[in-house]
């Protein structure tokens, strides 16, 4: 899968657990989306880039829960909630969102991660190594043959 594909299944279910969160507290639509997509930039190119393949999955979600939080709560308090409740409607959400990331990286980058590494297994495997090895006992036993 290329990554337009990969952000764009992230984007959606990101977006369908801020659209059913944050309608509750009275945010409009397009502020959602809009809010969504400049959380998810950020998230998909720290997670799923540098700490999902390093790290693995509990660093990765870990820091999606720290990173939803933080521009979550920034973006709604400047956009749409300027209040206290901006900090509510964000952890809410994140909570949910981080379920849904540690799916998202078990199951549509961890495979592609899978299938990279059992292509390059399939690369490697008629590889040889070709080298003249000196046995020193067939050396020795040589040696002591001769001179009987």
């Amino acid at each position: 899968m290329n990554h337009i594909k990969v952000f764009a299944i992230k984007y959606s279910l990101v977006a369908l657990v801020t659209l059913s969160v944050l309608t509750i507290f009275n945010v409009a639509s397009a502020t959602i989306l809009w809010i969504t997509l400049l959380v998810t930039v950020p998230a998909y190119i720290i997670g799923d880039f540098f700490l999902f393949p390093k790290f693995g999955n509990l660093i990765a979600s870990a820091a999606d829960f720290g990173l939803y939080t933080l521009g979550l709560w920034i973006a709604l308090y400047f956009f749409a909630i300027p209040t206290v409740t901006s900090l509510q409607a964000a952890l809410f959400a994140t909570i949910f969102i981080t379920f849904i990331e540690a799916l998202f990286h078990e199951f549509v980058i961890g495979r592609k991660i899978k299938l990279k590494r059992v292509e390059n297994q399939h690369t490697m495997r008629y590889q040889t190594e070709f080298g003249e090895d000196m046995d020193v006992n067939s050396s020795i036993k040589r040696t002591e043959y001769d001179n009987e």
